[in-house]
């Protein structure tokens, strides 16, 4: 996938069978991709401490929602390059 320049919207149906909230992070990848050359152009998806998160280019997000375990739940990430925003949505709330 091509970052460059490009608005964008990563997103995926997911169905936890547990959120782990250890310390300091317990995280659970649903999506990754980096750049091998530049170590801060990544873009992510996953559960950390029961949260959704989210970070494209160095800049993190977390969104306010916890996910329940054994339900499905939508997850989407968006960045707008122009605004250079983005948010994480859990079911359609941000």
């Amino acid at each position: 996938m091509n970052f460059y320049q490009t608005s964008l919207t990563v997103e995926a149906w997911i169905y936890p069978l547990a959120v782990y909230t250890g310390t300091p992070y317990s995280d659970m990848i649903i999506y990754a991709q980096t750049n091998s050359s530049t170590s801060n152009q990544y873009m992510w998806m996953m559960l950390r401490n029961g949260k959704n998160y989210g970070a494209f280019f160095a800049n993190d997000v977390t969104g306010p929602t916890m996910f329940q375990p054994n339900q499905w739940q939508h997850m989407a990430f968006t960045y707008d390059y122009v605004a250079a925003t983005q948010v994480v949505y859990v079911n359609g709330v941000a």
